[in-house]
């Protein structure tokens, strides 16, 4: 990335590392396109909250109150293994079984 945009606006590499570097110039076309952008609209709404607790049950109730629990505040507070638990159900589903180590 550094290596294009020294190609770009003509600057010449600093360092030897910089000077081998392959610019990513292949991934650029000359030619623009004027398509149209269409935008895609979202199947879910952004103002649809999470189901509340009472609605939940079995492990999505678990899950939902650990990480209501869970501090996110301060980097890596949360419990990874209650964590890694939520995020793979989240994931996988529900019925999927947590990996044994």
């Amino acid at each position: 990335m550094v290596r294009t945009i020294q190609d770009i606006f003509r600057v010449p590499p600093c360092t030897r590392f910089a000077k081998s570097a392959r610019p990513m110039q292949t991934i650029f076309t000359t030619d623009a396109k004027a398509e149209v952008y269409r935008a895609i609209t979202p199947k879910q709404r952004l103002d649809e909250m999470n189901p509340s607790l009472k609605a939940l049950s079995g492990r999505r109730l678990w899950g939902a109150r650990q990480s209501a629990a869970m501090n996110f505040k301060d980097a890596d507070a949360a419990p990874s293994a209650v964590l890694n638990r939520i995020l793979w159900w989240d994931a996988k589903g529900y019925d999927v079984p947590f990996p044994a180590r």
